[in-house]
C-alpha cells in the first residue's frame, strides 16, 4: 500500500479530494433532512397533515 502512495501521489490527492466532497456533501444532505424532519413535527405537532417531500 504505501509503494502505491509514493508512486501514484496525483491519485491518492484525487481520492482524497473526492472523500472530502462527499464527506462536505452528507453534511449539508443531512442538515436539510433535519431541517425538513423538524419541520413535519412542528406541523404535526399543530394539528396540520404533513407536506409532501420532493426528494
Amino acid at each position: 500500500m504505501e509503494e502505491y502512495l509514493h508512486h501514484h501521489p496525483h491519485q491518492v490527492a484525487l481520492l482524497t479530494l473526492v472523500v472530502l466532497w462527499l464527506i462536505i456533501i452528507n453534511t449539508y444532505v443531512g442538515a436539510q433532512m433535519a431541517v425538513a424532519a423538524a419541520q413535519i413535527v412542528e406541523l404535526a405537532a399543530n394539528g396540520l397533515p404533513p407536506p409532501q417531500l420532493h426528494l
